[in-house]
């Protein structure tokens, strides 16, 4: 519990020491964070599963390439920032603001506000497998403050919808503001991942093999029992 101290040198070491828990809180808190985010991402890659399309398809290179991510020629990691100002949403309409993630690992935050009134909410993510709901959409005081959340996106490549909605107001417009901060994996998170899921994917396709080996099994199995009814 914090005390005012009545001597002016004794009450700027105070603030010091004051200063310096909350730095050492903040980067405390930074670190765990970050070891969150490290440990999800580890754990995205150790369950990589690749899409049906990619496992049968002729070429292993489309399959290569999920697998690897992006080029780490030129890959630099820099962020990608999306912004938008007293955006309209007009009367009984929806609004879609859709970003491409290409780097598994990426780090998406968003802060969205509105003006004067709530707004409709939601992010989902879009990939081959289906779509995932990352927040479910539903009316939010983005005018009272700004409604802000964090993610990560694991496997790519990943179409992000941010919807906003305004289909349940029948006379007023909205108008929002949203700022969205894709951040890439360094390039040695970069590199552990693609070690991770290089072995995820050996164990799918094994398995993928051994799955078609049975079905072939069954199918030679059962033509054999046909011929035999036959004759």
């Amino acid at each position: 519990k914090s005390q005012i101290c009545h001597c002016v040198g004794i009450g700027h070491r105070c603030c010091f020491t004051m200063s310096e828990e909350t730095k050492t809180r903040q980067n405390r808190l930074a670190e765990l964070e970050a070891k969150a985010v490290a440990e999800a991402t580890a754990s995205a890659d150790d369950s990589f599963k690749p899409a049906p399309s990619l496992l049968n398809a002729p070429s292993p290179e489309a399959l290569l390439q999920q697998v690897d991510g992006p080029s780490l020629e030129g890959y630099h990691g820099k962020e990608s920032v999306y912004v938008g100002k007293s955006v309209p949403v007009a009367v009984r309409a929806k609004l879609e603001v859709p970003i491409n993630v290409s780097a598994p690992g990426s780090v998406v935050e968003y802060a969205i506000e509105s003006k004067a009134y709530d707004i409709g909410f939601g992010v989902t993510a879009e990939r081959e497998e289906g779509i995932t709901v990352v927040k479910e959409s539903d009316r939010v005081n983005s005018h009272l403050a700004p409604v802000t959340g964090k993610f990560l996106v694991g496997t790519v490549p990943c179409l992000l919808k941010f919807e906003f909605d305004n289909d349940y107001s029948w006379f007023r417009e909205k108008m929002i503001s949203y700022r969205i901060t894709v951040t890439p994996p360094s390039v040695e998170t970069l590199m552990a991942g693609r070690r991770r899921r290089a072995k995820a994917c050996q164990k799918a396709v094994e398995e993928d093999l051994q799955s078609a080996k049975v079905r072939l099994e069954t199918a030679d199995s059962q033509m054999i029992s046909l011929e035999t009814a036959d004759s």
